[in-house]
């Protein structure tokens, strides 16, 4: 019976060793994984966005919008949260792989005054730049820079 309860202590004892090495071995895991991704960080530029308040054209057309349209003026703009932050009107971003008629819905909807197009990105495809190219007579150019365009939008197109 000794023998019994010797070997018991003893598989007892290896159980323990090896959960032992388990969490030693996670501990390591973790801590490898961890410096990799302080590396990944310490690499990464937080630096200004460059399409918005790095962009010194983008400031410009802020100062427009904000001399060209009453507070209460929604506008049309692919980064509409930017562009609401830094002049303080409401604006709203819009379904770029839609069609014309579903943009007059929209803007009508939203009652847009006006938009902005740029050409400092292409994430929309060069959809709102069709867009206004397409529906010229409903738009007046109210300002532009190198990189953006302010529009006035006259009338909503008769669907």
């Amino acid at each position: 019976m000794d023998r019994i309860s010797g070997a018991i202590r003893m598989q007892r004892a290896d159980g323990e060793n090896g959960l032992r090495y388990a969490a030693a071995a996670a501990s390591v895991l973790f801590l490898l994984i961890a410096v990799g991704y302080v590396e990944f960080y310490r690499g990464v530029s937080f630096g200004p966005i460059r399409q918005t308040t790095g962009l010194p054209e983008f400031n410009q057309v802020c100062d427009a919008v904000r001399a060209n349209t009453a507070p209460q003026d929604a506008i049309l703009y692919f980064r509409a949260r930017a562009l609401s932050l830094y002049t303080g009107r409401p604006a709203s971003s819009y379904n770029y792989r839609g069609r014309d008629e579903e943009l007059w819905l929209w803007a009508e909807h939203i009652h847009a005054k006006y938009l902005v197009t740029t050409n400092a990105f292409d994430e929309d495809g060069g959809f709102l730049l069709r867009f206004v190219q397409n529906n010229a007579p409903n738009f007046e150019l109210v300002y532009e820079n190198p990189h953006f365009k302010l529009y006035r939008i006259r009338s909503f197109s008769a669907r």
